[in-house]
């Protein structure tokens, strides 16, 4: 008990700092795009992964801005049920900006859908 105790804690300490630098280096190698048409989500870890997100898959669009007008922007679709799924832009510039044309392209592709 002497030792497994502290132990459980500094693993966790251990994870919680490796989990903050890993974030950081995946912020720093992924970059986003928003085309007329979807969202794009390209990160470039240790292999190549890209994820399109379709404007008509987007139920909320959320804005945390910072004092230089740079945020993170989270689209959020709610499914049936409990399910819910997030992806956001981090750490992006003029995120306001950005959020208008993510906002703007969700409404157009409502309208061509009905």
């Amino acid at each position: 008990m002497g030792i497994i105790f502290p132990g459980v804690f500094l693993l966790a300490g251990v994870a919680a700092i490796a989990g903050a630098v890993f974030d950081m280096i995946a912020t720093g190698r992924t970059a986003y795009a928003a085309t007329d048409r979807r969202l794009l989500i390209v990160r470039n870890l240790i292999r190549r992964q890209a994820m399109t997100i379709a404007p008509t898959a987007i139920n909320v669009v959320e804005v945390r801005e910072k004092w230089d007008r740079s945020g993170t922007l989270t689209f959020r679709r709610e499914g049936e049920g409990d399910s819910v799924k997030k992806f956001a832009f981090i750490g992006i510039s003029n995120v306001r900006e950005v959020a208008k044309h993510v906002e703007e392209l969700r409404m157009s592709a409502r309208k061509q859908a009905s």
